[in-house]
């Protein structure tokens, strides 16, 4: 399936901006009660959460970083109490690293500040238009090569 010309261009700018925005207002530097987090320390605390006490070098992959940036992410991350590290059981040389009570209560808190901002925003937007946005996210999720998840579960594209 191929864009169409007449409209291609527009819904590429339209997706554009819709990420810079979703960025910018819902994504970075999310205040939580007790913490300023930036972009980055977020995605690495989302994907520990995701990957269930990864190794730096998972994490490294998963985020398209550098070993040593991943490192020093996590060593902030766990001097502010958020993550743990420890050494694999089969490979001591290996250490993962896992979100502690407060890393996860931190993440809670987040992800109810987006629900919430998100939620404002939507308001605005009359019921038709919010189905036709999550059927287009639902949609696009899929022609990514992903699902789209709901509550901590996955929901197929």
């Amino acid at each position: 399936m191929a864009l169409t010309p007449e409209i291609g261009d527009e819904v590429i700018a339209a997706v554009e901006e819709a990420g810079r925005v979703f960025s910018e207002r819902f994504g970075s530097g999310v205040q939580s009660r007790d913490s300023h987090l930036s972009a980055t320390q977020l995605r690495v605390l989302e994907a520990i959460e995701e990957y269930e006490a990864p190794v730096v070098s998972t994490l490294a992959a998963t985020l398209d970083m550098g070993m040593p940036s991943v490192s020093r992410v996590c060593d902030r991350l766990e001097a502010s109490g958020w993550v743990a590290r420890q050494p694999v059981d089969d490979d001591r040389r290996l250490i993962e690293i896992t979100l502690t009570a407060r890393g996860r209560r931190l993440l809670g808190d987040v992800r109810r500040q987006r629900r919430k901002l998100i939620g404002e925003v939507m308001a605005r937007m009359p019921a038709t238009q919010q189905q036709a946005l999550r059927r287009g996210l639902v949609a696009f999720a899929a022609a990514a090569g992903t699902s789209i998840r709901v509550s901590g579960r996955s929901r197929p594209a």
